[in-house]
């Protein structure tokens, strides 16, 4: 409240971050490729696999240009990166409506994946650390919910604009959606530090520095990489998130094969949507109070939980409850990221530090998808696949349990 009977700016600061994260390229396109999967076969003629390389080019394209983005928020700020990244993913999604070959939407993906890396988590991230400290995991929980919200609304979106005007209308209004609901909030809302609105962190008092000063604590890059919990991180997020997005992915098709002729791929998909933004408040609270190891393991025990439900091919509720157990870990898993990068390296280049494990992170975005849609193609079903992400997600586990304690100097 800062003195006085105003709500805090940061609060509004999270809601622009949550309705921009609502309209991140990973609700936007890379989840809507799993709905578009069937229309655009049934269109062209193209296989799952070749569909499917398209969310590997989008990734790899932003595995590229993520360690740029996150050069640039560190050096100019949240803002200056967000909008123009935001206007150029939602004109990538307006041309794909015209990609009528197989090169040519490959092409677009890639592109998409360049023009949209800076929407991505990475600057609201950085953005929601410079204006909270205490709460921060309930923030940063808040916040990805948006994302959960996307992953929500997004498949029966993109499944009505399919059935009015084909794959072609649904890029459109993906595009509209960015372009009208994301860009005006964050242009208009956004300041990339408390110290512009006259402020302090967390709606403290301002203190004595000179201003525009932000005493940020932290470790370099060229350190964090010399500590084994940077590879730890690295290897959990990498595995973890690869296979989750994965099978995010694949879930409408994965479900379309044990009941062909229901609404559920469609229901468990949005099940899943409403489910991360549950995870990622939960997972925001609990990282403010339990030890950090525990709840990151206690995220992929349930994404284990969830794949071999579903890798069982049991239909109605048993689908259910498979897409619960997935849709928490997936809407936690990116809270991990953020806090663990914040405790264990702290604020001075967590820009930098976050870029490098999210970029290995989108390797592994990049390469399942593909890797599931070719055990699709080879054994004509998921079951064996699955069985395989069930093992990666309990790698993440093991992991998780051998980071050990983060410096308290951080918190």
């Amino acid at each position: 409240m800062n003195g006085s009977n105003r709500i805090f700016y940061g609060w509004w600061i999270l809601l622009a971050a949550t309705i921009g994260l609502a309209v991140s390229p990973a609700p936007i396109a890379f989840y809507s490729i799993g709905v578009l999967m069937q229309p655009l076969s049934e269109a062209y003629g193209w296989s799952r696999s070749e569909i499917s390389l398209a969310a590997t080019l989008l990734t790899a394209a932003i595995v590229l240009t993520t360690p740029v983005i996150g050069i640039l928020v560190d050096r100019i700020g949240p803002k200056k990166v967000l909008i123009p990244s935001m206007l150029g993913f939602a004109l990538s999604l307006f041309a794909l409506s015209f990609a009528a070959s197989l090169s040519t939407f490959h092409i677009l993906y890639f592109f998409m994946g360049v023009l949209c890396a800076g929407a991505n988590s990475l600057a609201y991230m950085r953005l929601l650390s410079y204006w909270f400290d205490r709460r921060r995991g309930l923030v940063v929980g808040i916040a990805t919910a948006g994302m959960g919200l996307g992953f929500t609304i997004v498949p029966g979106f993109t499944q009505y604009l399919v059935d009015q005007g084909g794959a072609g209308s649904a890029y459109i209004g993906l595009g509209l959606l960015v372009l009208c609901a994301g860009v005006p909030v964050v242009s208009l809302i956004v300041r990339d530090t408390p110290e512009q609105c006259g402020l302090a962190v967390d709606g403290g008092e301002v203190s004595d520095a000179p201003e525009g000063d932000t005493i940020v604590t932290g470790i370099s890059s060229a350190q964090a990489v010399r500590l084994p919990q940077f590879w730890i991180i690295t290897g959990i997020l990498t595995l973890g998130t690869g296979t989750i997005y994965s099978l995010a992915l694949h879930l409408v098709s994965i479900v379309r094969i044990i009941e062909p002729d229901s609404n559920m791929p469609i229901l468990a998909a949005s099940i899943i949507g409403i489910m991360m933004i549950i995870g990622r408040l939960l997972a925001g609270y609990i990282y403010d109070r339990v030890y950090v190891p525990w709840v990151t393991a206690g995220i992929f025990i349930s994404a284990v939980a969830g794949t071999l439900l579903l890798a069982t091919g049991m239909p109605g509720y048993w689908i259910i409850a498979a897409s619960i157990l997935i849709g928490l870990s997936s809407g936690a898993e990116s809270d991990a990221l953020a806090i663990l990068v914040g405790r264990y390296f702290g604020l001075l280049a967590y820009g930098k530090i976050y870029g490098h494990i999210f970029c290995a992170s989108l390797i592994g975005i990049s390469v399942f998808p593909y890797i599931l849609g070719l055990g699709y193609d080879h054994f004509g079903n998921y079951t064996e696949v699955l069985y395989i992400c069930a093992s990666l997600f309990g790698l993440s586990v093991i992991l998780s349990f051998s980071l050990g304690p983060h410096p308290e100097k951080f918190d």
